[in-house]
């Protein structure tokens, strides 16, 4: 009876695998449950690993940070214990950094709102891999891969700072070229003007008035949320999609 007890042990055959789910284990300890299963985990990790040199080795997973892999799968689930830690942990980094490519202080909070936005929401609704943060494979400290200089000064950067900043339209040099600029964009403006005002007549009431407060009148996504009672992700995911159905 105990050799046939002994022989349906399960024999350990995969040192990697084990240390992956005791450093699971630990970091639910430490951070707590984050919303991040064992399995998923372990499949982050290895897809990391598999595209390594060498693939899959124990040398290769301790130079990985797992607690910051953990805390941005928590993140990317949608976890709201995650992303509380991760703005407590980086907040204050992303905040300054914000206002120092940042104009003025309203466009640097706006930029912050979009840029913590945009790390945790996909781009494409149907591919979750979009999302800035799925990037982070653990392979340096998520500080250096959240927040770089080229995420502060990017597209979604510097479309917030041009919503407020910026001339609706740049003329061309010369007062001949000026003039014709002028007359092309009042005239393409005429054009224009019917088919976007009837689209926008399409969207729900919510959302019209979603984009006048972020387009219009300027509010910045914390705002925006705060009032409605969601995050500053949800806001900007809303802003987005309305804008895709224009």
């Amino acid at each position: 009876m105990t050799r046939s007890l002994a022989t349906r042990r399960p024999v350990l055959t995969d040192p990697i695998g084990a240390r992956i789910e005791a450093m699971w284990l630990l970091l639910r300890q430490q951070d707590g449950d984050l919303g991040v299963p064992l399995a998923s985990f372990q499949h982050r990790v290895d897809e990391v690993l598999s595209g390594g040199e060498p693939p899959r080795s124990l040398e290769a997973l301790d130079r990985l940070v797992l607690p910051d892999l953990y805390l941005v799968l928590g993140c990317l689930a949608g976890n709201d214990r995650a992303i509380r830690l991760f703005m407590q942990r980086f907040g204050t980094y992303l905040t300054r950094l914000c206002q120092r490519y940042a104009p003025t202080g309203a466009i640097a909070e706006d930029v912050e709102a979009q840029l913590v936005a945009t790390l945790f929401t996909p781009r494409q609704v149907d591919d979750p891999t979009s999302a800035r943060l799925y990037a982070y494979r653990g392979a340096g400290t998520l500080q250096g891969g959240c927040g770089s200089r080229r995420g502060a000064s990017s597209s979604t950067c510097c479309g917030a700072s041009a919503r407020r900043a910026m001339p609706a339209a740049r003329p061309a040099r010369g007062p001949g070229r000026r003039h014709d600029a002028q007359l092309e964009v009042s005239h393409a403006t005429r054009l224009l003007t019917p088919v976007f005002t009837e689209c926008v007549a399409e969207l729900s009431e919510a959302d019209r008035a979603l984009l006048r407060r972020y387009y219009r009148d300027g509010d910045v996504l914390r705002e925006i949320g705060a009032d409605l009672g969601i995050d500053t992700s949800s806001v900007f995911r809303r802003i987005g999609q309305a804008r895709d159905k224009i």
